[in-house]
């Protein structure tokens, strides 16, 4: 009886082991560039704000992207990541509204208007952040953005400079690309072209070949902004500030400028030369 008994107190110790699993503890990792990473032992929200864009027809908070962020980064180091839907018409209300409660405040913000971020600072929406802290986990920031960059996000508070946001600073990407049909190029026996020359000859080989039926059409082109110009594509390397001051309004088509030249040029060769409609076909 002394041994049954034992051996169900036994048991009945397992089975409390088993059910009241001990408290995980933090694990710290680094990379290979020094910054320390952690995988939390307790799964931690990390509530994230993510613009309601016109013209999206996936919910903006579940689509593959999140599912993508989920999968590789929060399951990875223990983060429930959640996404808080920002209107990006009406940015500085939404923000506004939202941070007024625990239940809807997201942890970060992204913000192109300084003056309201100066304001959130005032309305004590923003904490100080820790430079210990900035330089145990982000040893490359301030390399990527630079010393005049960092200092932009220091904010006077009882007459000392504290660091109250990030500053970022953005590669250069283009907005707009073109497709160009790779099984077309196979037809013609083309290779992806490198130059404009190389583009209009590939466009000229499409509308001979007739790959579209009649009237082939082999290019489109919407209109990238007000101007409907691309003139950072015929630009020469660095252009001069002076230039861009003068000629880079988005509202006004600066037809004297030599890049706007350029682009009107390779347009006008487009509509003339390279579409089926100027020179109509009769099915053989």
């Amino acid at each position: 009886m002394k041994k049954l008994f034992a051996a169900l107190l036994t048991l009945i110790m397992v089975l409390s082991m088993m059910s009241i699993p001990a408290l995980a503890e933090d694990q710290v990792s680094y990379t290979a560039s020094g910054a320390k990473v952690i995988t939390y032992g307790e799964r931690i929200e990390l509530k994230v704000p993510i613009y309601q864009r016109n013209g999206i027809k996936d919910p903006i908070e579940d689509n593959y992207w999140t599912h993508w962020v989920q999968e590789n980064f929060g399951d990875k180091y223990n983060i429930k990541v959640t996404y808080v839907p920002i209107s990006r018409t009406d940015e500085v209300n939404d923000f506004t509204l939202k941070m007024g409660s625990d239940e809807t405040a997201p942890d970060m913000i992204f913000h192109y208007d300084n003056p309201q971020l100066l304001a959130y600072i005032d309305q004590e929406f923003v904490q100080e952040i820790d430079e210990d802290m900035v330089k145990e986990f982000m040893p490359d920031y301030l390399t990527y953005v630079g010393e005049a960059a960092y200092e932009a996000g220091k904010y006077n508070v009882d007459g000392k400079k504290v660091q109250m946001y990030f500053p970022a600073a953005r590669d250069n990407v283009d907005n707009w690309a073109t497709v160009i049909r790779a099984d077309w190029l196979e037809k013609v026996n083309k290779e992806m072209p490198k130059s404009v020359e190389e583009y209009l000859d590939v466009l000229r080989a499409f509308r001979d070949a007739n790959l579209g039926g009649d009237y082939t059409i082999p290019a489109t082109q919407g209109l990238p902004s007000t101007t409907g110009m691309r003139a950072d594509s015929y630009r020469t390397g660095h252009t001069d500030p002076r230039e861009i001051a003068i000629y880079s309004d988005l509202q006004v088509v600066s037809l004297d400028w030599e890049p706007i030249k350029k682009n009107y040029k390779v347009l006008n060769t487009m509509y003339n030369e390279c579409t089926a409609s100027i020179w109509p076909r009769t099915a053989t």
